[in-house]
């Protein structure tokens, strides 16, 4: 059997090639997006609230704000996107929004945060 060997510079090569590889796999949730909460009964509806999300991602750390306007942004905190699941939570509000990426939508829940088993609304965005 013939071993091969490989030269050092080619390791490091293939190496960086791989991690930017898996880097560019990972979704992206930087931006703006725009859409609505359809608030259920329980969550004081029902009634559709206009949504405007902006978020900032670094790896798998979300933050951002969201708001009924861009000028009119509340702060969002313990982000993570794991695959194409964001789960993240609001600052002083006790619910937690669980989203899933599909091309340039998030849609998906806001619940109880005590009780998560509990939806308040359902979320609808699409990244502008």
């Amino acid at each position: 059997m013939r071993k091969i060997q490989l030269a050092p510079i080619f390791i490091v090569f293939i190496c960086g090639s791989l991690l930017n590889f898996s880097d560019s796999a990972a979704p992206d949730l930087t931006g703006k997006w725009f859409g609505t909460f359809h608030v259920l009964p329980q969550g004081g509806g029902p009634r559709e609230d206009r949504a405007v999300v902006i978020l900032k991602q670094q790896g798998e750390v979300v933050t951002g704000t969201l708001g009924p306007s861009e000028s009119n942004q509340m702060p969002l905190k313990k982000g993570k996107i794991t695959g194409n699941f964001l789960k993240i939570e609001m600052e002083g509000n006790r619910i937690v929004f669980t989203l899933n990426l599909d091309g340039d939508k998030l849609m998906g829940e806001i619940r109880d945060a005590e009780d998560e088993k509990k939806i308040l609304a359902r979320v609808d965005l699409k990244r502008s």
